[in-house]
């Protein structure tokens, strides 16, 4: 089950860093792990988005960024690995 922790996550720089860094800085780096989910029986992407947005959250702008990041064109096969947005 995919928790709503974890999900947003708030970068602060320092005052140091909030001037002169580079675009390669603020890149990620290399190695950052890709988040995914594997569909269940009874999922939909609207109740995946849910789960990653939280209670709070709009799932619209997340369900078309699975869309996108997946091909998906129309159909949610159980099984399949979904590429979380960032």
């Amino acid at each position: 089950m995919l928790a709503a922790t974890g999900v947003v996550v708030m970068l602060a720089g320092s005052a140091a860093q909030a001037g002169g860094s580079s675009a390669q800085d603020r890149r990620a780096p290399k190695d950052a792990a890709v988040r995914t989910y594997v569909v269940h029986p009874g999922d939909t992407l609207w109740a995946i988005a849910a789960r990653l947005v939280g209670p709070e959250g709009d799932p619209r702008p997340v369900m078309d960024d699975l869309v996108r990041a997946n091909g998906i064109d129309g159909t949610l096969a159980v099984g399949t690995r979904l590429t979380l947005p960032a």
